[in-house]
């Protein structure tokens, strides 16, 4: 078995673990640990609306469809979705069944952290792949990033461990994240100017006040 078919083993193992505790109904959603969600379904779902915060998506079986504008964004066993700011969405379980549930672990973003690991990371990655603007990105997680969410997951059962360890875990996780093929898509809506930090404000300030009247040349400003 292959590094990375062990350390997807060990997360479905210790998930499943947690929706037992939960009770194992059919579907649902539990969190075990501060930002992280772990949800499952015995089957697929209908297309549902909903906004999306920062955070980092891990398929672990099942499959999923995001629809967001105009793309369409898949994905399956293994793989991250990367949501770098608020975004609406529709999106739908597409692989589901009672024998192999979907299963999935969400865990939220600190913006904050990321910013700090951003400049200790400096240019050591600045030749990476920049996804401009998009919220969206889906990547293939590495051992290494599911290593760490399984630890951070883990941590769950040993309250005295999570406290002592959970921070730790945590910014390396965000540290994978920033040094994946998706990183780019992270350090640019770190940077001040970029459009993707642009949007992201512009965002920020229609959730802030959308009872108010907002000015067209003031939020594109």
């Amino acid at each position: 078995m292959t590094g990375l078919a062990m350390a997807l083993k060990d997360l479905i193992d210790s998930a499943e673990r947690q929706v037992a505790k939960a009770g194992g109904a059919p579907s649902g959603g539990v969190t075990p640990a501060p930002g992280l969600l772990i949800l499952w379904s015995a089957e697929p779902t209908p297309l549902a609306a909903s906004v999306y915060e920062p955070v980092v998506c891990l398929i672990l079986r099942g499959a999923k469809e995001i629809i967001f504008a105009e793309t369409v964004v898949r994905v399956g066993q293994g793989d991250a979705l990367v949501v770098s700011h608020a975004v609406p969405v529709v999106s739908r379980i597409v692989s589901a069944r009672p024998a192999e549930t979907y299963l999935a672990v969400i865990l939220s973003l600190d913006i904050t952290l990321l910013r700090d690991l951003c400049e200790a990371v400096g240019d050591a990655r600045d030749g990476g792949e920049d996804r401009g603007s998009n919220a969206l990105a889906s990547t293939k997680a590495s051992p290494r990033l599911m290593d760490a969410i399984g630890r951070y997951l883990a941590l769950a059962d040993d309250t005295l461990d999570a406290k002592i360890l959970a921070p730790a875990v945590r910014r390396e996780i965000h540290y994978r994240l920033l040094m994946a093929p998706c990183g780019g898509q992270l350090r640019n809506l770190l940077r001040q100017r970029s459009q993707a930090s642009m949007v992201a404000r512009a965002i920020s300030r229609i959730r802030a006040s959308y009872r108010e009247s907002i000015a067209v040349p003031e939020l594109a400003s």
